[in-house]
């Protein structure tokens, strides 16, 4: 019995294996990007440039579409 549930949770897994692999073939070919959103280090001179202009955390966050905290972290890391 125990070898007949496996062999069905073994079918399972890979019939959602294949849905996950054609959405995801899905979303490619309509153009969306796919992964992990781009990093906001490459936003760090602008949030330095902001900060120097004497706008705040929040509204330099607000203004770039980023997170406050990210803003934070970026303004209390030193220079690379």
């Amino acid at each position: 019995m125990a070898g007949l549930l496996a062999v069905f949770a073994e079918f399972e897994r890979e019939i959602l294996r294949e849905r996950v692999r054609a959405g995801l073939a899905h979303a490619r070919l309509n153009g969306q990007r796919l992964g992990r959103p781009p990093s906001v280090v490459h936003q760090a001179a602008e949030v330095r440039k902001l900060h120097r202009q004497g706008i705040s955390k929040s509204e330099i966050a607000r203004q770039l579409q980023i997170g406050r905290t990210s803003v934070r972290r970026l303004l209390t890391q030193k220079k690379s």
